[in-house]
This record gives structure tokens, C-alpha cells and sequence, in this order.
């Protein structure tokens, strides 16, 4: 019975989490869910608290790299931004090589949600978090997982959902490095 009963379950919890909170959004891959404007601007304005820092809150531009920023937008109900999360420990070594640091902002959850969920922070990125819709709103997500790959000048090099080989081709596009040099082993999901 468990065989049948969990399946539903995660089912289920998809498809409310679809009809609340625009979760796992079925998006073309790779194509742009909207084009952020004013990066720079942007990128000083949003000032966010680190889940595993009692230090003050930060802009997003000090977590800028040499070579730009992906900028991860998830929550902790969503059962396709979680799948996309599992993939970070992976993925993210490479960017960091590159010289492109990740931050994962999680978007309209009570705090005391964030912390539990990432108390043990098993992505070993920096997660920031916004209990509000402010972040949300400014940014244009409209679902999550939604990723923002922002190049070294500050322009959108990526926005869309996490299929990981859409933004390899995209850093590998503005980073000037051959086709195929990134290669992520996960897939993605595909939603976002």
C-alpha cells in the first residue's frame, strides 16, 4: 500500500504547491521567464539576512565573482525547487572555479522555516532569504526554482528555469570558453 500511497502523496503535494505559489512552472528551457532591468541598481537594492550569518544583512552585489553570480531563487515547499537544490553541491564547485559564486534566496517563507530547513546548509552556498514579496516582485520571479545567471558587467546572461546544460551554454557564452567545456552531470528539472 506505501508503494502506492507515497507516489500520490508527492503528487499531490505538486500540484498544490503549483496552484499556490507558482512552483514548478513548466517554461520552455532555457528561455527567459523576464529579463531583469537595472542590474546594477538592483543588485545594490536588494539587501538581504544570510541564514547562517548573525552578521547584518548584505547586498547582493558583495557576493559578486570575477566572472558574474548565479543567483538561485527557491522556497521550502516546493518539491521541484527542492529537486533542483539537491543538484547545487554539484553543480556549483565548477561555477566557483570559474570564478562564479552562487547565493540561493529563498522567497515568502517564515523564518523559522528558512532556519530549520537550512540549519545544516548541505549546498554549501550562502542561502539568503526574504520572508516578504518584496525580493520576489523586484526580481520578476514567478516561480521557483528560477535561476539568474548575472555576468561580470552586471547584465543577464540567464534567467529562466534550472536546466543546468541551458546555463552552461550561457556561462560558457559570455565567458568565452569552448562549447561542452561545462559539464554538469545533473540535468535539471526543466520547470522553474
Amino acid at each position: 500500500m506505501f508503494r502506492f500511497v507515497r507516489p500520490c502523496i508527492c503528487v499531490l503535494a505538486f500540484a498544490v504547491c503549483c496552484l499556490l505559489g507558482g512552483c514548478g512552472r513548466s517554461v520552455e528551457p532555457g528561455s527567459d521567464v523576464r529579463q531583469v532591468q537595472n542590474l546594477h541598481e538592483l543588485l545594490q537594492q536588494t539587501v538581504l539576512p544570510e541564514v547562517a550569518s548573525s552578521g547584518a544583512p548584505r547586498s547582493l552585489s558583495s557576493y559578486m565573482g570575477k566572472a558574474g553570480l548565479l543567483v538561485m531563487f527557491v522556497d521550502v515547499h516546493c518539491p521541484v525547487a527542492a529537486e533542483a537544490m539537491q543538484d547545487v553541491p554539484k553543480v556549483t564547485p565548477i561555477l566557483a572555479d570559474l570564478k562564479v559564486p552562487t547565493v540561493m534566496i529563498n522567497l515568502d517563507d517564515a523564518v523559522t522555516e528558512v532556519q530549520r530547513h537550512y540549519a545544516e546548509n548541505i549546498f554549501g552556498v550562502p542561502v539568503l532569504y526574504d520572508t516578504t514579496t518584496g525580493t520576489k516582485n523586484q526580481w520578476g520571479v514567478e516561480s521557483v526554482p528560477t535561476l539568474v545567471y548575472i555576468t561580470a558587467d552586471q547584465r543577464t546572461g540567464y534567467n529562466g528555469v534550472a536546466t543546468w546544460k541551458d546555463l552552461a551554454i550561457a556561462v560558457e557564452k559570455h565567458l568565452k570558453l569552448a562549447a561542452g567545456t561545462i559539464n554538469f552531470a545533473p540535468k535539471g528539472t526543466g520547470f522553474g
